[in-house]
């Protein structure tokens, strides 16, 4: 196994040449899925966040079946999609300096049908949460009673 030798960055070996896991030519690291856990984090924790909202409006994690919870996923990445289309949309324009239709603007239609899609599975209502009933509940509170 190569050592890695005392570079400024501390990412060659011995022999000079790049450590495997190098990020010495990474520019922005945009398309890297290696990079992508660090560089993004800033932007997953609100996604978590939208997925856990989502889950709630269900009746929560345990009452949504597995698939469902894998189509909220998909949901919320597909939104995320779509929000950055929309930045680029907003940035570049909706059609190119010809009059054609950027590709850009017709990825973003094509993503906001599968969010529609997507919604429509997974149900556009509310659900309430499970709750116990009146005489779970009544039996529950003469437990506390008596504890006290």
């Amino acid at each position: 196994m190569a050592q890695t030798m005392t570079s400024p960055n501390g990412q060659r070996t011995a022999n000079g040449r790049f450590a495997p896991g190098n990020r010495a030519r990474l520019k922005h690291g945009r398309r890297s899925q290696r990079a992508a856990a660090e560089l993004f984090r800033e932007h997953a924790q609100p996604l978590r966040e939208r997925e856990a909202e989502i889950l709630r409006d269900l009746g929560g994690e345990a009452g949504a079946s597995a698939v469902r919870r894998e189509l909220v996923t998909r949901f919320v990445q597909a939104s995320a999609i779509a929000d950055s289309l929309a930045a680029n949309i907003v940035i570049g324009g909706v059609s190119t300096a010809k009059g054609r239709t950027r590709a850009a603007t017709t990825t973003f239609l094509a993503v906001l049908d599968r969010i529609q899609r997507l919604a429509q599975t997974i149900g556009l209502e509310r659900r309430a949460k499970p709750t116990a009933g009146i005489r779970e509940w009544a039996d529950r509170a003469l437990r506390e009673q008596a504890a006290e």
